[in-house]
């Protein structure tokens, strides 16, 4: 194969026309082996004499070829009716644009043939160009509306086909039994249940609502697989600059598959990705016109310069060559020459990757990781902001709809955790606030303390009449439901999907003064509207006796007891009530194998009451199931009628706060037909608990920076035992120093310094990402020189030391001796992530052995065990330990025979005897199968 074209159809078969190196034609589909071209054209309608006359080079070819084939339905149907084949309004345009047709069919025509052909042709003799599959000109994205829309459209063809099918069968049919839209609800059911594309949204902090929101996937119906994916389709491409983010993207098998899009990308109506530039004209930018939004297409004639480029008051650029972007190559050219600026420095990278402070002095790998690490951040309950970030911070939280936000300008006169009013009024707010002003009854006002003002308690409103320049006259109000009152409802403590909570909190106090488009209320994750998914704690880069090595890290216990670190996690547990053969199911509290103190906090229904504190075991609802009744026995009847009872056939199936679960009822529901009394089948009652729970932290929870620095605790040490400064101030987190040149991420040492600055200060910085533009090492000097203003502000001398800049001597808190050398000390922004060791941490003594193996299954969630590789049998040969190398290989994997028999043996205080694991036997069997002769044999 020479060239090939493909036809990707939007609804329909694809279809691939290549030319070998003989210069031969070919057609083939992803179901259909490959014919000859010219006899496809022949069977689409062309006679041989048409066909010999467009194509008369290779008149011998054809006259070669066995024409016998006459039309068929199937060609049309393949290609040619707009039922079941359609290129789309998109498809069509690009054919039209490559080939130089003007057809406005959506469905493939022979002209579009022959025209492919032609130019395939062509190409042979190195006449017209190849298309670049990764160009973002070639590709588009397909919203959930365009997926909607197909599914709907995939629906309507089973729904016609079932139509089609009753007709045969029967030859009168009534019309109401005809209309069946089974076939439409599984379409879409398809869409929104089986397709790997609908996805829970990550809730865990708003910036990662918010990037989940601004993904765009290459994987799914029509995608790739991720399996065969390449480097090429991975990489990335020069048309992916101001529109698709280089850096964040996972790490796993779909990195590079699965993107987000830059802070400044918009899509057009056709699905591509847009970038929004300002135009030059001779080496000036053109400030005072709009904004123009560009596709990869047409910038590719456009020489692009980039946002970071220093120009004069005047908006000149400079008078010498400048870096720009042309023909998707990187270049320099004169500014005269130079067509459109980039709108910012940050035009390239996403939002969650601009979030980064210093981001310029880290390696691209690190880079990644931090942004993925912040959206993994869980919000604190005592949240605070970082003292260092970004100037992309400023709208996060506003854009995220996760915050209600002022319609129109006005005064909060009711302010609570569930509901916020707002009065407006229709005059401007340096109209209501002069300096003096005159109502009824000779009532002054000032501005300063217009919050004391009596009648905002009761409404008021603006009376009109005889208005002055400098009176309001403000008229009392006995209603305050007038079409001038806004209401905003606020979410109080909601389960994410993540489990964590949600909730919103009022920023404003009563009777404030808030314009249009000011966030009202905070989030969970966002201190006046500023995102907080973190602490600024002090951080000393240090080894500490070999327990932060390889990423660990050790904290003080202080982070604990002072619940510096503390989450709110919400937790949802569920019971169904079914009928049985032998009856309904019921709650009750009412149980008589239980203990009064077990059923105390249940209610009449046996659910327990909202607000109760419950610990692991506690019964949340009370569940009795019926038994299949059974005759007695003659002894146990006697037994019943010594004692007075009956003998009750049911079982108690109460559901039971599980094992390493504690915390607070906070909401009870109930499904709609709790309260009936009978079922019908397969129908079935359900009760749902939602417990709040406290985290604090432990060892092996996830900690990380906002660099890619993150690490597991693996200590919790004393307040006392850590280490201190002079001032007394003694460290909150110890990491390994080696973690830092060999990651590349020197951004991180830049934010401690600065945090530390900040906090002496008692000040918070905003630094511009990329600043290296302003001059040579300008991080650097800007860091520095803070420290040295804050050495002389603050009058600790110590802050800032000539020989060792930004280090600092450091005292051991178990001896009060002074480390040899100076360490450095800093305040970074550092996260608790979403990986906790309460949700990991799992133990097994029996359970479930796979079929096929005879080895434990794998997992928390079906009781597995834990995975012993190959280098933790290394590593137990390295240390001698036979018996236990050999116990855990034999009885506690894969050793049938002697798995059976361990119980007896420990009962009767024997000696274990080991037998042969099935994986042997395994190994044995694909030997003999080589034809060699394997066997065992006991000694």
């Amino acid at each position: 194969m020479l060239y090939y074209a493909d036809i990707i159809s939007q609804r329909g078969t694809w279809v691939r026309i290549e030319i070998d190196k003989d210069k031969r034609l070919w057609l083939s589909t992803k179901t259909e082996s490959r014919i000859s071209f010219f006899e496809f054209l022949k069977d689409i309608g062309f006679n041989k004499k048409f066909i010999l006359e467009y194509f008369f080079e290779l008149a011998s070819q054809i006259n070669n070829i066995d024409f016998s084939l006459k039309n068929d339905k199937f060609l049309f149907k393949t290609f040619f009716n707009p039922i079941t084949y359609n290129l789309g309004l998109i498809g069509r345009k690009k054919l039209n644009k490559k080939l130089g047709l003007s057809i406005y069919n959506e469905t493939l025509t022979p002209l579009d043939f022959l025209a492919i052909g032609d130019y395939l042709l062509q190409l042979t003799d190195n006449l017209g160009y190849l298309d670049d599959i990764d160009n973002l000109k070639n590709r588009r994205i397909r919203t959930i509306a365009d997926l909607i829309a197909n599914q709907f459209q995939q629906g309507l063809q089973r729904f016609r086909n079932l139509i089609f099918e009753k007709k045969i069968k029967k030859r009168k049919i009534h019309i109401n039994s005809l209309l069946d839209f089974k076939p439409i609800n599984s379409s879409f059911r398809e869409l929104f249940v089986g397709n790997q594309l609908s996805q829970f949204l990550d809730q865990t902090n708003p910036l990662a609502e918010l990037t989940h929101k601004r993904r765009f996937s290459a994987l799914g119906s029509g995608g790739v697989n991720r399996d065969t994916a390449g480097m090429e389709i991975r990489g990335i491409h020069p048309t992916h600059y101001g529109r698709i983010c280089p850096i964040e993207t996972p790490e796993g098998h779909n990195a590079g598959l699965v993107n987000s899009i830059t802070m400044t990308t918009e899509i057009n109506k056709d699905g591509f990705l847009e970038s929004p530039y300002r135009s030059v004209y001779k080496g000036q930018i053109q400030y005072h016109k709009n904004l123009l939004y560009i596709t990869a297409e047409h910038e590719e004639s456009k020489s692009v310069v980039f946002g970071d480029i220093p120009f004069c008051e005047f908006k000149f650029l400079k008078n010498q060559n400048l870096p720009v972007l042309f023909n998707q190559e990187f270049q320099k050219i004169k500014k005269n020459e130079i067509d459109f600026i980039s709108v910012s420095h940050l035009q390239f990278i996403s939002l969650g990757t601009a979030l980064i402070p210093f981001i310029e002095h880290d390696d691209a790998n690190r880079a990644l990781m931090g942004s993925n690490m912040q959206r993994q951040a869980i919000p604190l309950i005592n949240l605070e902001e970082p003292l260092v970030t970004t100037y992309a911070a400023n709208r996060l939280i506003h854009d995220s709809q996760l915050v209600p936000i002022c319609k129109k300008s006005g005064f909060i006169i009711y302010s609570s955790n569930k509901k916020i009013s707002c009065y407006s009024l229709e005059l401007k707010k340096i109209q209501i606030f002069k300096k003096k002003l005159k109502f009824y009854k000779n009532i002054y006002f000032y501005k300063k303390n217009y919050n004391k003002f009596n009648y905002l308690k009761n409404y008021f409103r603006v009376n009109k009449i005889n208005l002055k320049k400098n009176n309001l006259y403000l008229k009392k109000l006995k209603s305050c439901y007038n079409e001038n009152l806004n209401n905003y409802y606020l979410e109080n403590l909601k389960k994410s999907n993540q489990n964590t909570s949600l909730f919103q909190k009022p920023i404003h106090g009563l009777y404030n003064w808030i314009q249009k488009g000011d966030i009202i209320a905070d989030c969970a994750a966002s201190i006046k509207g500023q995102l907080a998914i973190g602490k600024n704690i002090f951080v000393a880069y240090m080894s500490w006796e070999g327990y932060n090595f390889e990423d660990a890290i050790i904290i003080n216990q202080k982070l604990i007891y002072k619940s510096i670190y503390n989450s709110l996690h919400i937790e949802k547990f569920e019971i169904e009530i079914f009928n049985t053969p032998e009856g309904l199911e019921e709650t009750t509290f009412e149980i008589s194998s239980l203990d009064t103190s077990e059923i105390l906090n249940l209610n009449e229904y046996g659910v327990i009451e909202k607000g109760i504190w419950v610990n692991e075991g506690d019964i949340l609802v009370g569940k009795i199931t019926p038994l299949p009744k059974k005759t007695l026995l003659y002894h146990e009847k006697l037994l019943y009628d010594i004692l007075g009872t009956k003998k009750s056939f049911i079982k108690e199936n109460s559901l039971r706060l599980p094992i390493g679960f504690s915390g607070r009822i906070i909401k009870t529901r109930y499904s709609k037909n709790f309260f009936k009394n009978e079922l019908s089948n397969g129908e079935s009652k359900k009760v749902q608990i939602y417990i709040a729970q406290k985290r604090g932290l432990k060892v092996g929870d996830k900690m990380s920076g906002r660099h890619g620095n993150k690490g597991i605790i693996s200590k919790i040490l004393p307040e006392q035992d850590m280490p201190y400064l002079i001032n007394g101030k003694s460290m909150d987190i110890l990491l390994n120093p080696l973690g830092v040149p060999s990651r590349m991420n020197v951004g991180q040492i830049f934010e401690s310094i600065l945090g530390f600055i900040g906090s002496n200060l008692n000040q918070k910085f905003k630094v511009f990402c990329f600043d290296e533009m302003y001059g040579y090492e300008a991080s650097r000097s800007y860091v520095y020189q803070k420290l040295l203003e804050c050495s002389n502000k603050s009058l600790k001398k110590w802050l800032f030391s000539k020989k060792y800049t930004s280090k600092m001597p450091l005292f051991d808190g178990r001896s009060g001796e002074i480390f040899e050398q100076s360490i450095l000390i800093g305040k970074p922004y550092i996260m608790k992530l979403i990986h906790i060791v309460d949700e990991k941490m799992h133990v097994r003594s029996t359970g479930p052995y796979s079929l096929i193996t005879q080895q434990p299954l794998r997992g928390r969630a079906k009781n597995g065990g834990q995975r012993f590789g190959e280098m933790e049998v290394w590593a137990l040969e390295g240390f001698g330990i036979a018996y236990i190398l050999q116990e855990l290989l034999t009885i506690k994997s894969d050793d049938l025979a002697g798995r059976n028999k361990i119980f007896e043996t420990i009962i009767k205080n024997k000696s274990i005897k080991f037998g042969i694991p099935e994986s042997f036997k395994v190994v044995l069997r694909e030997l003999q199968c080589l034809c060699l002769n394997v066997n065992m044999f006991d000694i």
